[in-house]
């Protein structure tokens, strides 16, 4: 039992050190160049009307949303853009910035962090009969689709179209950014979805 214990934490860690890499990677390959920020902009989910900009919040946050927690990490930087981290199969939301250095050096690189607390989801579409009653508790893609991103750019401004935003996924957070992208094909630059399931 100690052997797999101890191929499981070194499976993880080494999952975690290639997440860093990857997403260390996209930002190194960033043009500095951003577009000019517009008057509104077009919310994908509200079939292309055009809302009015909410404020970028001054300090981090937590939000509740349909009684799930959002971490929202802001940059102290000029802000090119929004990474939206989605953690494993029942991992802590947290454990991208207190376990790892990556929130450090995205926030240092001008970008915002969204990490919302997915529990055991595992990123289906909808709830069917056939749904295993426990995970009916739990958030789904289209979630964050249909809830939070239109939610995070109305009251935030965060997630504009003309902004570079990226998803990152660990193991079933990975399922999370294949599937993200299916709504989202225009709004993210890049991905990196990490030991999917």
């Amino acid at each position: 039992m100690k052997s797999i214990k101890k191929h499981i934490i070194i499976y993880i860690a080494i999952t975690i050190i290639i997440t860093v890499s990857i997403c260390f990677y996209l930002i190194n390959n960033l043009s500095l160049v951003n577009a000019e920020k517009q008057q509104g902009f077009k919310l994908l989910s509200d079939k292309g009307k055009i809302i009015a900009k909410g404020k970028l919040p001054l300090k981090d946050t937590t939000v509740i949303l349909d009684n799930r927690k959002v971490y929202i990490k802001i940059t102290s930087k000029k802000s090119r853009g929004t990474f939206l981290l989605l953690h494993g199969w029942n991992l802590p939301a947290t454990d991208w910035c207190d376990k790892t250095s990556i929130c450090e050096k995205l926030l240092n690189k001008g970008f915002n962090i969204v990490s919302p607390d997915m529990g055991k989801s595992v990123y289906q579409g909808k709830n069917y009969f056939e749904t295993r009653i426990e995970w009916r508790n739990y958030p789904t893609r289209m979630w964050l689709s249909d809830t939070l991103i239109p939610f995070l750019q109305k009251k935030y401004s965060l997630f504009l179209n003309n902004e570079k935003n990226y998803l990152v996924g660990l193991s079933t957070g990975a399922r999370g950014v294949a599937l993200v992208l299916l709504d989202f094909p225009d709004l993210f630059k890049g991905a990196a979805a990490l030991s999917g399931d």
